[in-house]
């Protein structure tokens, strides 16, 4: 896992046979000082220029040369709104049982 900085997000087009376009986000490794890709899976997300995220790898097998994905739920990015597999989403299920306590 590698602590880095958003410097930009795009959208890329994905190989053949694919077709839609993926939300990438161009980062900054703050120990190597490495610049590379990671996708944001999902059609949600808080990510912007300057926002700190925890990358783990896993690379996106339609997009070239993004190996990369960012933890949901870490420093700048907001965990998903989900109503299983919390933990995968950086909510664990103790979490999510007291946030809805303190809805009702």
């Amino acid at each position: 896992m590698k602590k880095a900085q958003v410097e930009q997000m795009q959208k890329h087009n994905p190989k053949k046979p694919n077709s839609a376009r993926r939300t990438v986000a161009k980062v900054k490794i703050k120990h190597t000082k490495k610049n590379v890709f990671c996708h944001v899976p999902g059609n949600k997300h808080n990510l912007s220029k300057h926002s700190v995220v925890m990358l783990q790898g896993g690379r996106c097998q339609d997009l070239i040369g993004v190996r990369y994905k960012p933890i949901f739920g870490l420093f700048n990015l907001a965990p998903v709104d989900r109503n299983s597999r919390f933990t995968k989403f950086g909510l664990s299920a103790k979490k999510k049982k007291q946030e809805l306590k303190e809805k009702l």
